[in-house]
């Protein structure tokens, strides 16, 4: 008596709901995994749909290289900010040049093949850190939506940058990008704390390069704690431009003539407070206007040393320079002046003099 295999196939990698594909897949699984242009073409017709808005199918005469992989991934982050199991098998890989392909295991299976064991060995970052964490609903989708805006989500309070190195927006400049998240003039940061702008305890800055960040208490409490801080000093100084009559100095402005008179007083971290007696007063800005900051910056350094001085002097001491090794004057000289220590090594080989 004859019986009936009832058993049911091996499910191969990159099968589909589809059983016509699914045949042609095993009988390329025959010949060594690849799909001929009709198989290709019938995956891309049944897929079609789905395959619309992500990123292109890496066909098999696409040209890679095994060292420029940069990321491998089984999700896709959609536009909606949700991030989805890819069907099929498929992988997201990310190239070093930072395009991306879709990759099946019929259409392409050497690359499928390589990218999988670099996931599989923990070769490449996979998904993002911060999807690994158990979030709340409201901070993964606020996240996720942040992410598929071009920000960057901040998993250490090492990635907050000093307040010097965020964008500034000068008055009646427009930014649309920066509107959508900052609803005024100055430094692009803002900190929700009431949702007004999306999930409590988060927050958006722009660095001065353009790039785009979220960060997240849930993720990181340091970071939300550091950017707190950079928002409360931000607060004051645009309190000092609005209360206090001083005015951010722009690149059209001149560098101002430093005179005994000149204050000039660190804020932050690449930020000063400039007042002089002719010019006014000036918040001066190193992400706009780093030639008058680093020449300010220079003036202040000067400032203090001459108040060091001057204690040293009210006190019969030798000023700061006769008594500091590196300001100490050696026989080299440069256009006829003698060379400081400092200068000398700067000069020299590693090893020294």
């Amino acid at each position: 008596m004859s019986t009936i295999d009832t058993s049911t196939p091996e499910r191969l990698t990159g099968e589909t709901g589809d059983s016509s594909f699914n045949d042609k897949l095993r009988e390329a699984q025959s010949r060594g995994g690849q799909l001929d242009q009709e198989g290709i073409d019938a995956y891309k017709e049944y897929r079609g749909p789905y395959l619309d808005g992500k990123p292109p199918l890496a066909e098999s005469d696409h040209k890679w290289e095994e060292k420029d992989i940069a990321n491998v991934e089984t999700e896709w982050l959609s536009s909606s900010g949700h991030r989805l199991m890819l069907w099929d098998d498929l992988l997201l890989v990310t190239m070093k040049n930072g395009d991306q392909v879709l990759v099946h295991a019929g259409v392409n299976p050497r690359l499928h093949e390589v990218a999988k064991e670099k996931l599989d060995a923990g070769d490449v970052a996979g998904p993002p850190a911060w999807t690994e964490k158990e979030l709340s609903e409201e901070h993964e989708n606020w996240l996720g939506q942040r992410e598929a805006g071009g920000f960057e989500v901040v998993t250490s309070a090492e990635q907050i940058p000093e307040l010097g190195d965020l964008r500034f927006i000068e008055d009646g400049y427009m930014d649309m990008s920066a509107a959508v998240y900052h609803p005024g003039n100055g430094f692009q940061l803002t900190v929700d704390d009431n949702g007004a702008y999306g999930a409590n305890d988060t927050a958006l800055f722009t660095t001065a390069d353009g790039s785009k960040y979220a960060v997240s208490k849930e993720v990181s409490p340091e970071a939300y704690k550091k950017v707190k801080e950079l928002a409360e000093t931000r607060d004051k100084i645009e309190n000092k431009i609005e209360d206090d009559g001083y005015k951010v100095m722009s690149g059209r402005d001149d560098i101002p003539v430093v005179t005994d008179g000149t204050k000039v007083e660190t804020l932050a971290p690449g930020v000063l407070a400039v007042e002089t007696p002719r010019k006014g007063k000036f918040i001066v800005i190193e992400s706009v206007t780093p030639e008058h900051f680093a020449n300010l910056s220079g003036v202040q350094a000067e400032k203090q040393q001459g108040a060091v001085d001057k204690a040293f002097e009210d006190r019969d001491l030798p000023p700061a320079k006769e008594t500091d090794l590196m300001l100490a004057e050696t026989s080299e000289k440069k256009d006829g002046k003698a060379k400081t220590v400092g200068e000398a090594l700067l000069r020299q080989p590693q090893g020294g003099l």
